[in-house]
């Protein structure tokens, strides 16, 4: 029964996305309107912050940071919404 009800919220979380995205975002401009990024250059943007990441050594074990952050942000203020 949870399977079923864990599935019922997947699906109206996905339509009530569409629905949004359909209404909503699909009109929406980019945040900043002058500074216009296509999104085709920030993929590879995505690519290398996935193989460069920071290793930040500690006294007994390391910690890796992943710089996968930085395109998403630069991606939420400039790109447009629909592509």
């Amino acid at each position: 029964m949870r399977r079923f009800a864990v599935a019922g919220l997947t699906v109206a979380i996905a339509l009530a996305a569409a629905a949004l995205f359909s209404v909503v975002v699909r009109r929406a401009g980019p945040a900043y309107p002058e500074l216009v990024l296509p999104w085709l250059l920030l993929a590879p943007a995505f690519a290398l912050a996935e193989v460069f990441v920071l290793h930040l050594p500690n006294a007994r074990s390391a910690h890796t940071v992943g710089l996968r952050e930085v395109p998403a942000v630069v991606g939420l203020a400039l790109v447009t919404p629909a592509g």
